[in-house]
């Protein structure tokens, strides 16, 4: 192997490993997400099949709390 090539695998491998901590990172975030999610809208996930897709996300950027839900209806 020559020297370029050895820089470039060592380069991937910083990326892999880089790209693996945002994974991770993401997924912790997730689950915290979904922890309180749990406790202010216990039934939330039943509601939307992608708690992270485009509609729940907006739901929940317009109604931050279940009381705001209630007040949409009246």
């Amino acid at each position: 192997m020559d020297a370029l090539l050895i820089a470039q695998v060592t380069r991937l491998k910083q990326l892999e490993r880089f790209r693996y901590g945002l994974v991770d990172r993401c997924s912790d975030l997730k689950r915290k997400i979904l922890a309180y999610l749990d406790q202010v809208f216990p039934e939330y996930d039943q509601i939307f099949s992608d708690v992270f897709g485009c509609s729940s996300t907006q739901v929940l950027l317009n109604s931050p709390i279940p009381e705001d839900l209630l007040e949409l209806d009246a």
